[in-house]
């Protein structure tokens, strides 16, 4: 068998056989992973973008998601600057670029992209409460 002695060969066979054997069930362990883990997220509560966006006075643009789940992110324009003051990020233009990313239950990253009159880039944490109000953490 392709210049294998006799000890060699039964030795080959019996480890294609196990990996045989085991196989199937390394599988079924990573097709029953997902639903683990949709099953966590399901206990998470949802936060809603068109929330988060009014709190920080971005008008959210068009298709975006209906819900704001952890390691999702929704892009919109800042309509309302003086809002988005009240968070750490003031002086900010009206039409900046506004990016909101959830990053953990109560972790939410916004960055402030603007090109006019200079281009910068800023960004804040903020802390989700239960009932789905903003604030800045407390260091």
């Amino acid at each position: 068998m392709f210049g294998l002695s006799l000890p060699h060969a039964s030795t080959l066979g019996v480890v294609c056989a196990a990996l045989a054997v085991a196989a199937p069930a390394r599988a079924l362990a990573q097709t029953n992973a997902p639903a683990v883990t949709s099953e966590a997220n399901a206990r998470v509560r949802e936060v809603s973008p068109a929330s988060v966006a009014q709190q920080l006075g971005v008008k959210v643009s068009p298709g975006q998601r209906d819900d704001l789940a952890i390691g999702s992110s929704i892009t919109g324009t800042l309509s309302d600057p003086s809002k988005l003051s009240l968070f750490g990020i003031a002086n900010a233009c009206v039409g900046a670029r506004v990016t909101m990313m959830r990053r953990g239950e109560q972790r939410l990253f916004v960055e402030v992209d603007e090109l006019e009159p200079v281009a910068r880039t800023r960004h804040v944490t903020l802390r989700v409460a239960q009932d789905g109000q903003l604030s800045v953490p407390v260091p």
